[in-house]
């Protein structure tokens, strides 16, 4: 196992999938490698890993529940290789799924992030942040590069709440305790309620999925606390709306408002190839609080969101095809990919042809 493990490392891949009936597969830059030179996976080589790396416990959780995350990592030649594990059954047999968890933590310019995010995060001390985008879109890496700015800038107390960490914070200025939520508490409610009752200055949980998680999160922030959180959607305005659309007609308008006063920032983000094909640039979509976004969440017109971030680039807002524009100024992306990748086709037409 340990060989597959530190052969995805090698390759800078970020998961390795084992899957009965096929040969090791790597994801490298979101393209996925199959590993032919190596044997074909069987029922029983992922029965021996799993009884490596799981106790019995787990085990058991394992064979009743049909799925299970958790952590797995090993030493050598002195350095400790780290990992986050998902097993599930399939037809075959068990599927694991690896993801190699890098030790070092980016600042937001060597990750091609916007400059405006460090101002985001050094001058909101309360208030809610969110990080949006689909899956593989490096939420977690800008997440930990944002965390981190707190953590080198300013004398603060960050809590983390999550299932299982990708990083591990090294302490510069700021006080970091990092917590599991299946570990440490009964849910994420319960985890988020114990984080607002401590001397907290900064509390990141990974995802705010239910009503009432929601609401503890804008009132822990009405309060005073910084809450950084991830969505899953597209763009700030469907993240805005997907937030307000799991309450009930009763509850909108009070959930509105603390929404509209407390809402600093929406950083959504994709990632794409570069131009030589050898990392993955992020393009980014910018919401700030502003007084217009403050009357357009209270009184419901989302809809003209969009026009917003589109409109305010002097205020540090961007959208995706001026993040897009900048990259290709920059020489990061091929025209061809900025046109294929637009939101507006027609605008980034024009502007490449003039490059």
């Amino acid at each position: 196992m340990k060989i597959y493990l530190l052969n995805a490392v090698e390759k800078k891949g970020n998961y390795l999938t084992l899957s009965v009936g096929s040969s090791p597969a790597i994801r490298v830059n979101n393209h996925l490698i199959i590993e032919n030179d190596y044997p074909i996976i069987n029922e029983d080589t992922n029965r021996i890993i799993l009884q490596q790396i799981l106790d019995e416990k787990q085990l058991q959780e394992l064979y009743i529940k049909k799925t299970l995350n958790t952590y797995y990592k090993f030493e050598k030649d002195n350095l400790i290789y780290r990992f986050k594990v998902k097993a599930c059954r399939q037809i075959k047999g068990w599927n694991l799924i690896f993801k190699v968890l890098y030790k070092d933590i980016s600042d937001l310019k060597n990750l091609l992030l916007p400059d405006v995010l460090s101002k985001i995060i050094r001058d909101y001390k309360q208030g809610i942040i969110i990080i949006n985008g689909l899956r593989c879109s490096g939420l977690s890496t800008t997440v930990a590069s944002l965390l981190n700015t707190i953590n080198q800038n300013r004398y603060a107390h960050i809590i983390t709440l999550e299932d299982t960490p990708d990083y591990l914070y090294k302490p510069h200025k700021s006080l970091i305790r990092q917590r599991l939520l299946k570990i440490d508490f009964k849910n994420e409610k319960e985890a988020l309620a114990s984080a607002t009752k401590e001397d907290v200055d900064v509390i990141f949980i990974h995802e705010l999925n239910e009503p009432d998680l929601i609401k503890q999160a804008l009132i822990a922030a009405e309060k005073g606390i910084l809450v950084v959180t991830c969505m899953r959607t597209l763009d700030a305005r469907h993240a805005i709306e997907k937030l307000l659309d799991c309450f009930s007609l009763n509850e909108l308008l009070y959930v509105r408002s603390l929404l509209a006063e407390n809402l600093k920032a929406i950083i959504s983000q994709r990632l794409l190839p570069s131009i030589d094909g050898t990392y993955m640039v992020p393009i980014t979509e910018v919401l700030i609080w502003t007084h217009k976004l403050y009357s357009l969440i209270k009184e419901g017109n989302t809809d003209k969101i969009d026009s917003l971030i589109e409109e305010s680039d002097n205020l540090g807002m961007q959208t995706f095809d001026k993040s897009i524009l900048k990259l290709v100024n920059e020489g990061k992306l091929s025209a061809e990919l900025a046109l294929n990748s637009s939101i507006n086709r027609i605008n980034i037409d024009k502007d490449t042809s003039e490059i």
